[in-house]
């Protein structure tokens, strides 16, 4: 039954651990920042997987042993560029893939292109907006039953190359109407977000057709070019 283990299912984390990411995560568990008890993205979690709190110390989930994931609200971004020091923090640690999602309403419009150049094309993780602790919760669902998907090997591209990131698969296929075939090709051809971004939207829709090209660079807050 999902729910609060409380630290069970889990190997308790050392300091040193939570700085290098080094921990393992059983199927259905999700590491998440103690400092999120009582809220409603817990709740909902709670519904569908095994919560285990934790102190992550900068981070504030831990959806697979390999992926850490910082999530920006709404007074954060609109507080400052303290968060910064969050999302390079992550980017450092060599041992873990790292995700930002970040609270995109009427009040962090203006500041969301700003953050996209930042993660994505300065510092190169990956970035997906949410609308809500709702939506976070969801996102983490997923990435949750990720983990346990069999068919996760087909992500491998071929066998002289490097295996897909999942987590980075998985980013793109929340840009709406881009499936799991159009993601890989494009990751496929660009290889990563930071060369996607930059890229053309007509290079893009060789790849996806016109209309998933502009939605991307829509998705990227960059006006078709």
């Amino acid at each position: 039954m999902a729910g609060d283990l409380n630290k069970k299912g889990v190997e308790k984390l050392t300091s040193s651990q939570r700085a290098a990411g080094s921990v393992r995560i059983l199927p259905g568990h999700v590491l998440v920042n103690e400092k999120y008890q009582g809220s409603v993205l817990v709740k909902v979690l709670q519904g569908s997987v095994n919560v285990v709190f934790e102190n992550l110390g900068f981070m504030d989930f831990r959806p697979l042993g390999d992926v850490g994931v910082l999530f920006l609200n709404e007074s954060e971004l609109i507080g400052g560029t303290s968060y910064r020091q969050r999302i390079v923090k992550l980017a450092k640690i060599q041992t873990i893939r790292g995700l930002v999602l970040y609270e995109k309403t009427a009040m962090t419009e203006q500041y969301c292109e700003q953050l996209q150049k930042f993660t994505a094309i300065n510092v190169g993780l990956n970035l997906y907006p949410v609308s809500s602790q709702e939506e976070v919760a969801k996102f983490l669902i997923q990435m949750v039953n990720l983990s346990g998907n069999p068919r996760s090997n087909q992500f491998l591209i071929k066998k002289s190359q490097k295996p897909i990131d999942q987590a980075l698969l998985f980013t793109l296929q929340t840009v709406p109407g881009l499936g799991e075939k159009k993601a890989l090709a494009l990751l496929q051809r660009f290889g990563n977000l930071k060369d996607l971004s930059q890229a053309s939207q007509q290079d893009i829709s060789k790849v996806v057709g016109d209309a998933c090209a502009q939605t991307v660079k829509s998705f990227f807050g960059c006006p078709p070019r």
